[in-house]
């Protein structure tokens, strides 16, 4: 598959973005919305990382196929954990469950996440992986069909 840089690249602005505007929603206490742009900045860095590999990434399911192959390819399973803290605030943005310090914690998670991201996305994929389990066969024929 091709990848296209120019929309990789605006992927990753709005990943940028979306994490400056969860900043700002919970200094004014919207634990809403601040929980719905921080799930999306790490959606958003994980499409970048996506249409960089020319991936498919058109729904829930496969942005977290994206966190666990980049996770896989990486050697690093925190990498999904961060993002399950991402996946935590999108729950929230329904239900409303978490508290303005929790929500932050989660974000500074997704903080973290994101330059992790940018640097998978700038590199080479690593050319020893291999899929070696039935789920990561499966995955990976998700990522990879056609778009």
């Amino acid at each position: 598959m091709e990848s296209n840089h120019q929309e990789s690249n605006k992927y990753a602005e709005m990943s940028r973005w979306c994490i400056g505007q969860a900043d700002n929603y919970l200094r004014r206490r919207n634990n809403i919305q601040a929980s719905e742009k921080g799930w999306a900045a790490a959606a958003q860095a994980l499409k970048s990382v996506a249409e960089e590999r020319g991936w498919n990434h058109s729904g829930h399911s496969l942005i977290v196929d994206i966190a666990k192959q980049v996770a896989d390819e990486q050697g690093r399973p925190d990498l999904v954990a961060m993002f399950g803290l991402a996946q935590a605030l999108h729950v929230n943005f329904y239900e409303n469950w978490l508290d303005s310090d929790v929500i932050e914690i989660y974000l500074n998670a997704v903080k973290t996440l994101l330059p992790e991201l940018e640097r998978v996305r700038a590199e080479p994929p690593p050319p020893d992986f291999t899929p070696e389990t039935r789920e990561q066969h499966n995955r990976w024929r998700r990522l990879t069909r056609e778009r």
